[in-house]
């Protein structure tokens, strides 16, 4: 009676079962190799341009708060008022508050982001690989040979 089996497992009873794999190598295994390092550098691109959004929106911020600061200390210079004073003052103030509150929420929001985008990056990864994996299993299953027991 014949035994089946695999290619697989007759390279492992071979003296080399190291080698026997190398020389049967057909580019199968590639993708397994470089899928993770294609999907850590599209994630990094990505990330990079989306830093390019954030940065521009906090030089934004950063150039609307200086111009309310100009703004509130050139009233200030002109001012004669103590009432007047203590109200500009106030007024920046408030609009300072805004502004950090802002900055707070864009940072918490960009946070999340990247929390998402970078388990989004794990999650297509790790199933590209389980994709891969199933599809050489079954390759393997598919190529049973008789051998003589």
């Amino acid at each position: 009676m014949a035994a089946k089996i695999t290619k697989a497992e007759q390279a492992s009873h071979s003296p080399m079962p190291g080698f026997a794999d190398l020389a049967r190598f057909d580019g199968s295994l590639m993708p397994l190799w470089t899928r993770p390092m294609e999907t850590w550098f599209q994630w990094q691109s990505d990330m990079l341009k989306d830093a390019e959004l954030v940065a521009a929106g906090w030089f934004e911020r950063r150039r609307e708060d200086a111009q309310a600061t100009l703004e509130a200390f050139t009233k200030l210079s002109h001012c004669h008022d103590l009432g007047k004073v203590a109200s500009i003052q106030g007024d920046w103030f408030d609009g300072s508050v805004k502004r950090l509150s802002s900055e707070f929420e864009a940072l918490t929001e960009r946070a999340r982001m990247l929390w998402q985008d970078a388990a989004a990056a794990t999650r297509k990864a790790t199933q590209a690989i389980s994709d891969r994996q199933e599809s050489s299993k079954r390759r393997a299953e598919g190529t049973e040979i008789e051998v003589a027991a």
